[in-house]
């Protein structure tokens, strides 16, 4: 949690190990780029700015892959610049370009969870084409 330079680097490992399989697509968990949950860090501006310029760096080193596209998660400023200011999204990267964002739209405040003390819901749910299979994040 709170490791954004190691996680990325793990999406890079992973990628380079499985080079030779060619898969069409790697998922990664919720909130993988912050590691999950990272709480009043998500408050601070240096954290969504390395986490800004991690997605930046992982959209560089796949186009190295253009085989295979990511879906991974990260916190996010939400598109609307209100209310609580960021999102739980999901995103899918392939080469070199976030090709969609699905920001979570059920956000848990029970027991350990505290996720709408952070992120704002998602306003809509959309559903993602890629090679002819459609994704769903209904969370």
């Amino acid at each position: 949690m709170g490791d954004i330079a190691g996680n990325t680097a793990k999406v890079l490992e992973t990628l380079k190990s499985l080079r030779s399989v060619h898969p069409d697509m790697l998922l990664f968990s919720e909130l993988f780029i912050q590691g999950y949950f990272p709480r009043d860090l998500l408050e601070q501006q240096w954290f969504i700015n390395d986490s800004l310029k991690a997605i930046e760096s992982i959209c560089g080193f796949s186009r190295d892959f253009p085989e295979t596209a990511l879906c991974l998660g990260c916190a996010l400023p939400n598109a609307t610049a209100r209310g609580k200011l960021l999102s739980n999204a999901a995103l899918v990267i392939h080469n070199g370009t976030v090709v969609f964002r699905q920001d979570k739209s059920l956000l848990p405040s029970y027991d350990v969870f505290d996720e709408t003390r952070y992120f704002d819901p998602a306003a809509s749910l959309d559903v993602f084409a890629f090679r002819g299979e459609r994704l769903d994040y209904h969370l």
